[in-house]
C-alpha cells in the first residue's frame, strides 16, 4: 500500500513560501496541512487561494502537519526549526540555513536528538543541469578549475541579506559539493551588493565566483575545467555542454543530455523520500559547511558577520 500523503505545513508565506505552496498543494505525494505568517494579510492571501488552514505562529500548528518548510527570514530560521525538530517535526529549512555558526549547531543536535529529517534548501541541486553535471564527474579531483556567474538586477523581495547570502551561497555549495576537499584560503572583493571571491581547496584547485545584483542582464552559469575538457553549465536555459579539443586544436561542443523536471518539485521530492527514512540530499553538515566559507567571503569584504 502507498504511503499517505505527507501533511506540510509552510511556515512563512513571502515569495518563496508561497511558491513551496503550490508546489506542495500540487504535489501526488503531500498536501498542504496549514499555513503559518505572522502577517494577517499574507495568510488571507494564500487561505484564498489554497483553502487550507491557517495559523499566526507554530505553536498553533501541533498534530496539523507531518513536516514543515520553513521559509522564514534566515533570522528566524534556528529557533523555528529547532521547536518543531523538537517535536519530532521534519524540517526543509530555505537557504541561508542560519545566521551564526552557534545556531546551525543548534538546529542540527535537535535534528539528531529527535530523529527526524533535517534538509537545507540549497534548490540548485536539483537544477537538471547540475544533476546532470554531477553524474559527468565521477571523480572529484579531476575537478580543476571552476567559475561562477550569478548576477542580476536589484531585488525588491530580498533585502534583509547581502549579495553572498542572497546569490553566492547558490555556487559555493555546488561548488563544495562538487569538490568534496576543505577550503584553505578564500579571498573577496566588492561590497554588499556586488562580490567578486576566490577559493582555494586543499588539492590546489580553485573556484572563482562573481554575485552581484547591480547588474540589468541576468546572467547565472558555471564553467568546471578538467583536463582537456570544459563543462559549461547554464543555469537558466537547464543545459550542459561539453567542450574538447579536437583535431587541429579546434575546440568540440557537445550538448549533453540534461532531463526535464522542475527543481522545486524534485527538492519536494527529495524532501518526502527523507521524511521516509531515504539519504538526506543537502544535509545540515553540507549547509554548514557552505556558510562557513560565505562568512569567510563576508569578512574578507568586510562585511558583518557572526
Amino acid at each position: 500500500m502507498a504511503p499517505a500523503p505527507l501533511k506540510i505545513a509552510i511556515i512563512g508565506l513571502g515569495v518563496m513560501g508561497m511558491r513551496h505552496a503550490r508546489c506542495v498543494a500540487s504535489h501526488p505525494d503531500a498536501t498542504l496541512a496549514v499555513l503559518v505568517d505572522v502577517d494577517r494579510a499574507r495568510r488571507d492571501a494564500a487561505v484564498t487561494e489554497f483553502g487550507a488552514a491557517c495559523a499566526e505562529t507554530i505553536g498553533e500548528i501541533r498534530g496539523q502537519a507531518d513536516a514543515a518548510i520553513v521559509a522564514v527570514p534566515t533570522a528566524a530560521h534556528a529557533a523555528i526549526a529547532t521547536s518543531l525538530l523538537g517535536q519530532g517535526i521534519p524540517c526543509l529549512v530555505e537557504k541561508p540555513f542560519v545566521a551564526s555558526p552557534a545556531e546551525g549547531v543548534r538546529v542540527a543536535v535537535a535534528a539528531k536528538a529527535s530523529g527526524a529529517a533535517l534538509q537545507i534548501g540549497h534548490i540548485e541541486r536539483f537544477n537538471p543541469a547540475i544533476m546532470a553535471l554531477f553524474d559527468r564527474i565521477s571523480d572529484p579531483s579531476a575537478v580543476r578549475a571552476m567559475t561562477a556567474r550569478r548576477i542580476s538586477g536589484a531585488s525588491a523581495r530580498v533585502t534583509d541579506i547581502d549579495v553572498v547570502m542572497d546569490l553566492m551561497v547558490h555556487d559555493i555549495d555546488v561548488m563544495l559539493a562538487l569538490k568534496r576537499q576543505p577550503v584553505v584560503h578564500v579571498d573577496a572583493k566588492g561590497d554588499a551588493n556586488h562580490a567578486e571571491a576566490s577559493i582555494t581547496f586543499a588539492d590546489a584547485s580553485v573556484a572563482d565566483l562573481t554575485a552581484s545584483r547591480i547588474h540589468p542582464v541576468r546572467i547565472r552559469d558555471l564553467r568546471v575545467f578538467l583536463d582537456n575538457i570544459g563543462l559549461e553549465v547554464d543555469y537558466i536555459a537547464r543545459s550542459l555542454t561539453e567542450i574538447r579539443t579536437g583535431d587541429g586544436g579546434n575546440a568540440v561542443t557537445t550538448s549533453q543530455p540534461v532531463h526535464t523536471g522542475d527543481a522545486l518539485v524534485s527538492q519536494l521530492d527529495a524532501f518526502i523520500a527523507a521524511t521516509r527514512g531515504d539519504n538526506i540530499i543537502v544535509p545540515a553538515t553540507d549547509a554548514l559547511a557552505v556558510m562557513d566559507v560565505a562568512w569567510r567571503v563576508q569578512a574578507a569584504l568586510g562585511l558583518p558577520t557572526p
